[in-house]
């Protein structure tokens, strides 16, 4: 019996030697989130989950001497959807980046004008879209 134990020996050690090697496991890993994407196109309610994030790209246009421009975005609920980032570009595209932080609603707008001729329409054109964000709160799943 002796020389059973003996012989599995080594390889109790090289398996106790190749463990200890191994390299510490990292203190933390960010969780996957989703990337929700949205265009002037968008329109509704988007669903998204606690910690996804929302980009939002509306593009100006040009159309018979009249240059159409996107202000910049908001949230109607910071609670709710946080927005990280915003920049309007001088040639009147926008970008914006959100995070989904809790449970709820928000809506996400934008207003886009005419500028650059007199025949340009008065007034504005309203872009909204609704986050509806599930998460831990949500007992409707």
């Amino acid at each position: 019996m002796k020389a059973l134990w003996l012989a599995g020996f080594p390889l109790a050690v090289g398996v106790a030697l190749t463990l200890s090697s191994a390299p510490a496991p990292e203190p933390y890993r960010l969780a996957t989130r989703h990337t929700i994407e949205l265009t002037e196109a968008a329109a509704g309610t988007i669903e998204a989950e606690v910690g996804d994030r929302v980009e939002v790209r509306l593009a100006a246009y040009d159309e018979d001497d009249r240059q159409w421009e996107w202000s910049a975005t908001e949230s109607s609920d910071v609670s709710v959807l946080k927005q990280l980032r915003s920049s309007p570009a001088p040639a009147g595209d926008t970008f914006a980046r959100f995070e989904a932080l809790e449970h709820g609603r928000s809506e996400i707008t934008a207003q886009r004008r005419c500028k650059g001729s007199p025949e340009c329409p008065r007034g504005v054109q309203l872009w909204k879209v609704t986050i509806a964000v599930r998460g831990p709160a949500d007992t409707t799943r």
